[in-house]
């Protein structure tokens, strides 16, 4: 067992039960997310954020069922967090940091700094005092953790997909994919976006796995243009590499997913790789799929090769200026945009030209 925690599914039902057990706090939801939390706790060692919500949970029922013993168990709690959250990383290595400057540095709660000194120095605040912090440190965990544990457990899913995949197991396949198109968020599709165009099958046995898995995922608006985006991403990360099983994932989100291209065309811009030799032969075959509107922008943004303007009549030379796309950035990448040229007498190799005759040129 990689976690404590046996699923998606199994993660997903505890942290709407201990969000809700924080935020809203009652008898009932506190021990209900504890005795989760405690089976977890069972299993192997915990992060130190979830040992922490033990401790917060446990001190919440002491208040309630014995209130004789909160200040010893919230004490505990409090000394516990800070130590586990600013003491461990000093003893990673590097400088020395106190640890109040630690704590400023990761925002754990300055106050917890001064309570818990006071604590191991034998001063235990009022039950009020402690009441207090460990509100705080509720807060801290459902913001800093629990609210943010979606991608943790996108990453258990897709783990958990891969396997069944892997397996051929297509009541598990299947079962992954419905708790996938339920519970992912489109923050966590961008997390798994990289791994998805890089592990995922568009050809052979397990590809109508992955088909069906992103199809479902992507019937959510707006999640096929996270997808696409995280694939175009990777995309110019990995452009000096083999790139060609993010293309045809690229192409296959434009092609079936019904993604934008405009999504593509922004983060190549961006990325400074829309001029490169790669990335024109990709629009080109993205310009080839596509029809409408789209397909006049796309082809805006290729270059045409060797084109020799001294051979072209005018009109064809207005024509052609015409259909580029009016390009605002003074650089993309390698390209540099040149003045407005009243002539058409330089080679035209490696160029592309925007409606105000400017010329985009490789350095």
């Amino acid at each position: 067992m990689t976690s404590a925690w046996m699923n998606w599914d199994e993660w997903k039902n505890t942290q709407i039960s201990v969000l809700e057990a924080l935020r809203e706090p009652n008898e009932e939801k506190v021990k209900e997310a504890l005795n989760l939390l405690l089976i977890w706790q069972t299993r192997q060692i915990l992060p130190v954020q979830i040992e922490a919500t033990i401790g917060v949970l446990n001190s919440m029922c002491a208040n309630v069922e014995n209130p004789q013993f909160f200040s010893s168990v919230a004490g505990f709690t409090i000394v516990r967090f800070v130590n586990g959250m600013v003491d461990a990383p000093q003893k990673a290595g590097g400088q020395h940091r106190s640890v109040y400057q630690m704590a400023v540095e990761l925002g754990v709660p300055t106050v917890l700094v001064e309570v818990r000194h006071s604590i191991t120095h034998g001063t235990v605040p009022s039950s009020e005092e402690l009441i207090e912090c460990i509100k705080i440190i509720s807060e801290y965990l459902v913001i800093n953790y629990w609210e943010r544990g979606s991608q943790e457990s996108s990453r258990i899913w897709f783990d958990s997909f891969i396997e069944a995949v892997g397996r051929r197991d297509s009541q598990r396949i299947m079962k992954s994919i419905k708790e996938g198109s339920r519970n992912m968020t489109s923050s966590s599709l961008y997390e798994l976006s990289s791994l998805i165009v890089r592990i995922g099958k568009l050809q052979g046995d397990e590809s109508k796995w992955w088909k069906m898995m992103v199809t479902q995922i992507c019937s959510r608006r707006g999640f096929s243009d996270v997808l696409i985006v995280g694939a175009a991403k990777e995309y110019c990360k990995e452009i000096k590499q083999n790139t060609e099983q993010i293309e045809e994932w690229i192409i296959y989100c434009i092609s079936v997913l019904s993604s934008e291209v405009n999504e593509v065309l922004n983060v190549f811009k961006s990325e400074g790789v829309l001029f490169e030799n790669k990335t024109q032969i990709l629009l080109k075959k993205i310009h080839a799929i596509i029809n409408g509107e789209m397909k006049k922008i796309i082809g805006g943004f290729i270059i045409h090769e060797n084109l020799k303007f001294k051979e072209m009549e005018c009109e064809e030379i207005e024509q052609f200026v015409n259909e580029k796309i009016q390009i605002n950035e003074c650089e993309i990448g390698q390209w540099k945009k040149l003045g407005e040229l009243p002539q058409f007498f330089v080679s035209t190799e490696n160029l592309i030209i925007d409606p105000s005759i400017s010329l985009m040129i490789a350095n």
